[in-house]
């Protein structure tokens, strides 16, 4: 593997000159060296010891912390927590990301990313290949959809997480996910018409006859239930979940259409939307927050044919939501697209407003293939992603929101590697993370909060096909 750096100076005084020599720690306090520090970053694994020699030293000067039996043998900052000891010097205190993997079958790569450097953290082995995965609130529970490849298919796997080492531990036994609509009498709404359509779909999208393909899955507010859309049966399943937090029994479900791909809930909590990229439409459904039970309340179609809605996002205003397409356009086309919604959560309604194109690379005349969407956490920059052709590099696409909702060109980038799966934002919105599928590498960028705009940071040889990238905190 392969990792980038930015600047990380680690400066190296002797224990001997420990009185007299103080260090800045990660919070900005001073250290003592002979007690290793004062920096919470790296002191607390300095028993550890096993990043001594490297982030060790940079504990005895500007990061050990309160680790002061390793600062007695002047080794302080290792342990468990000396990749933090190793980042002391700018007080960047780190991510985890995780990298979901088709190849190896199921594996889930786990780095950490500091001031600048990806560094590869023990590998996780799961039930089998993967689509994506979301984490809860408090990040100490991800939930993984096992979709594709020759391994286990149609489960959703449950793993704790630990908050400093990012270890993953899977919790109870995973979920099954049918291909066929459990009856829920009612609940269903008016959806079960499509059931239909949807098995014939699975078959000419290439997708084994009982394999649901569960995609993109999300959490609703209270954390009680997780609603499982599904590719390849074209149906949405909403699950509940236990007192661990792996997922009990299917609750309520529809057979809405075809491809589901998506679902995200109101801010009020009311309603959950689906994209149904096959039937070129959003199915909005009224959401029992209690009871997880969901029933369809309406079904608007995009407003273009052929658009192929994949992933939605919700402003966190509650009233604009909008859509990346996958199939807009087609290779003749000057550009793909993106589409726009005024959304009202008190009654469901939901109205297409406007259609944007989505800038390509120069001179790029190929398939479209839009893949991902995701508003920065400032609610100011709307990010997409578009795969292209399988061939060429992929390209990230910024657009800032305005006061009414609408959008405005900021840049394209190259995403340094060919198709561009599925990218992640930090929860501060200054990194942004994108695994390429069919060039087996993880782009990292920063940005610029002010303006949305992208520079690229580092790139890391991951495993090959990655489908996903989440970001989470260390604690």
């Amino acid at each position: 593997m392969r990792s980038t750096k930015f600047s990380l100076v680690l400066m190296l005084v002797g224990a001997a000159l420990a009185p007299a020599a103080c260090g800045e720690s990660d919070t900005g306090g001073p250290g003592s060296s002979g007690k290793g520090g004062t920096s919470s970053g790296g002191g607390n694994g300095g028993k550890g010891g096993t990043a001594g020699s490297t982030s060790g030293a940079a504990g005895t000067t500007d990061a050990a912390g309160t680790a002061g039996d390793a600062g007695a043998a002047g080794q302080a900052g290792g342990g468990d927590a000396g990749n933090a000891g190793a980042a002391g010097a700018t007080g960047d205190a780190g991510l985890h990301l995780y990298v979901g993997c088709s190849v190896p079958e199921g594996t889930l790569q786990t780095y950490r990313v500091s001031d600048g450097t990806i560094t590869a953290l023990p590998v996780t082995n799961t039930m089998g290949s993967i689509s994506n995965a979301t984490f809860n609130q408090a990040q100490d529970r991800l939930y993984v959809a096992h979709a594709v490849g020759t391994g286990p298919a149609g489960r959703v796997t449950t793993y704790s997480r630990n908050l400093g080492s990012g270890a993953l531990t899977q919790v109870g036994t995973s979920a099954e996910v049918p291909f066929t609509t459990p009856s829920f009498g009612s609940a269903g709404g008016g959806g079960t018409g499509g059931s239909g359509g949807t098995g014939g779909n699975a078959g000419s999208a290439g997708a084994p006859a009982t394999n649901p393909l569960p995609q993109t899955l999300t959490l609703d507010a209270n954390e009680n239930h997780i609603a499982i859309p599904n590719y390849g049966s074209g149906n949405v399943y909403v699950y509940g979940l236990q007192a661990d937090g792996s997922l009990g029994a299917i609750v309520s479900a529809d057979a809405g259409g075809m491809n589901a791909h998506h679902a995200v809930f109101s801010n009020n909590q009311n309603f959950m939307l689906v994209p149904y990229l096959g039937s070129n439409s959003i199915k909005v459904y009224s959401y029992q927050k209690s009871s997880g039970g969901i029933t369809l309340d309406s079904t608007v179609a995009m407003p273009n044919a052929s658009s192929g809605p994949r992933h939605l996002a919700l402003h966190s205003n509650g009233t604009w939501l909008y859509a990346i397409n996958e199939t807009a356009g087609g290779a003749a086309s000057a550009a793909g697209s993106l589409d726009f919604f005024s959304f009202d959560q008190s009654n469901g309604h939901l109205t297409p407003t406007q259609t944007y194109p989505v800038p390509l690379p120069n001179g790029y005349t190929g398939l479209k293939n839009g893949s991902e969407i995701e508003i920065a956490p400032s609610g100011k920059f709307l990010y997409v992603s578009m795969r292209l052709d399988n061939v060429a590099q992929g390209s990230l696409v910024v657009f800032a929101i305005g006061v009414d909702g609408g959008l405005s060109f900021v840049e394209q980038q190259s995403s340094r590697g060919v198709t561009p799966r599925q990218f992640s934002l930090s929860s501060d919105g200054k990194l942004l993370a994108v695994g390429n599928q069919n060039s087996a590498t993880l782009e990292l960028f920063s940005v610029d909060t002010e303006s949305g705009a992208l520079t690229f940071v580092a790139e890391q040889a991951v495993c090959v096909s990655p489908r996903f990238t989440r970001f989470a905190e260390i604690r």
